[in-house]
């Protein structure tokens, strides 16, 4: 007879993924992982971090596009059109003859 535990995290054994709060048979002590934990404590979830976090000194919050620009966001300075670069020239060609 094995040694009832539960799992505290998610993790593989005996070619099973247990899920937190699965109770299993492990065969040995030395079998038991940093993941399991005895039957009789409590499991605590971890909640995962929000997609969108408020973040300090912006508006956006975390989403990609913001609303509107603010002042410090703008440009500063002139702006100047860059200048065409001009057509190359065509080389002669080197042959003697024409076709």
């Amino acid at each position: 007879m094995g040694i009832k535990v539960k799992a505290m995290q998610a993790g593989y054994y005996g070619v099973q993924r247990r899920r937190i709060g699965d109770v299993f048979e492990i065969e040995s002590e030395k079998d038991r992982g940093k993941w399991m934990g005895d039957v009789d404590d409590p499991v605590v979830k971890k909640e995962a971090m929000p997609f969108t976090s408020n973040v300090q000194g912006t508006k956006a919050a975390g989403n990609i596009h913001a609303s509107a620009k603010e002042a410090w966001e703008e440009p500063v300075g002139e702006s100047k059109p860059t200048r065409a670069d001009p057509a190359p020239e065509k080389k002669k060609s080197r042959r003697k003859t024409k076709r």
